[in-house]
């Protein structure tokens, strides 16, 4: 028996990046409550610290507020 592991997360990665879409720029509007437009670099930069220490599991002190 052959088993087969998918990475979606990998896979959205790449389809969105060929689609030209900002993953970041789009949680922080929605965190944010505003247009993706008016995403600072600084509230992408908070939404991009959070997204990886959670994807690599950071213990809830290692998160930033």
């Amino acid at each position: 028996m052959m088993t087969v592991y998918i990475d979606f997360e990998a896979l959205e990665w790449k389809v969105a990046k060929y689609l030209a879409i900002d993953r970041y720029t789009q949680a922080a509007s929605k965190l944010f409550k505003i247009p993706p437009e008016e995403v600072t670099p600084e509230q992408r930069k908070k939404v991009e610290e959070i997204t990886i220490r959670l994807s690599y599991g950071a213990p809830p002190d290692r998160i930033p507020k």
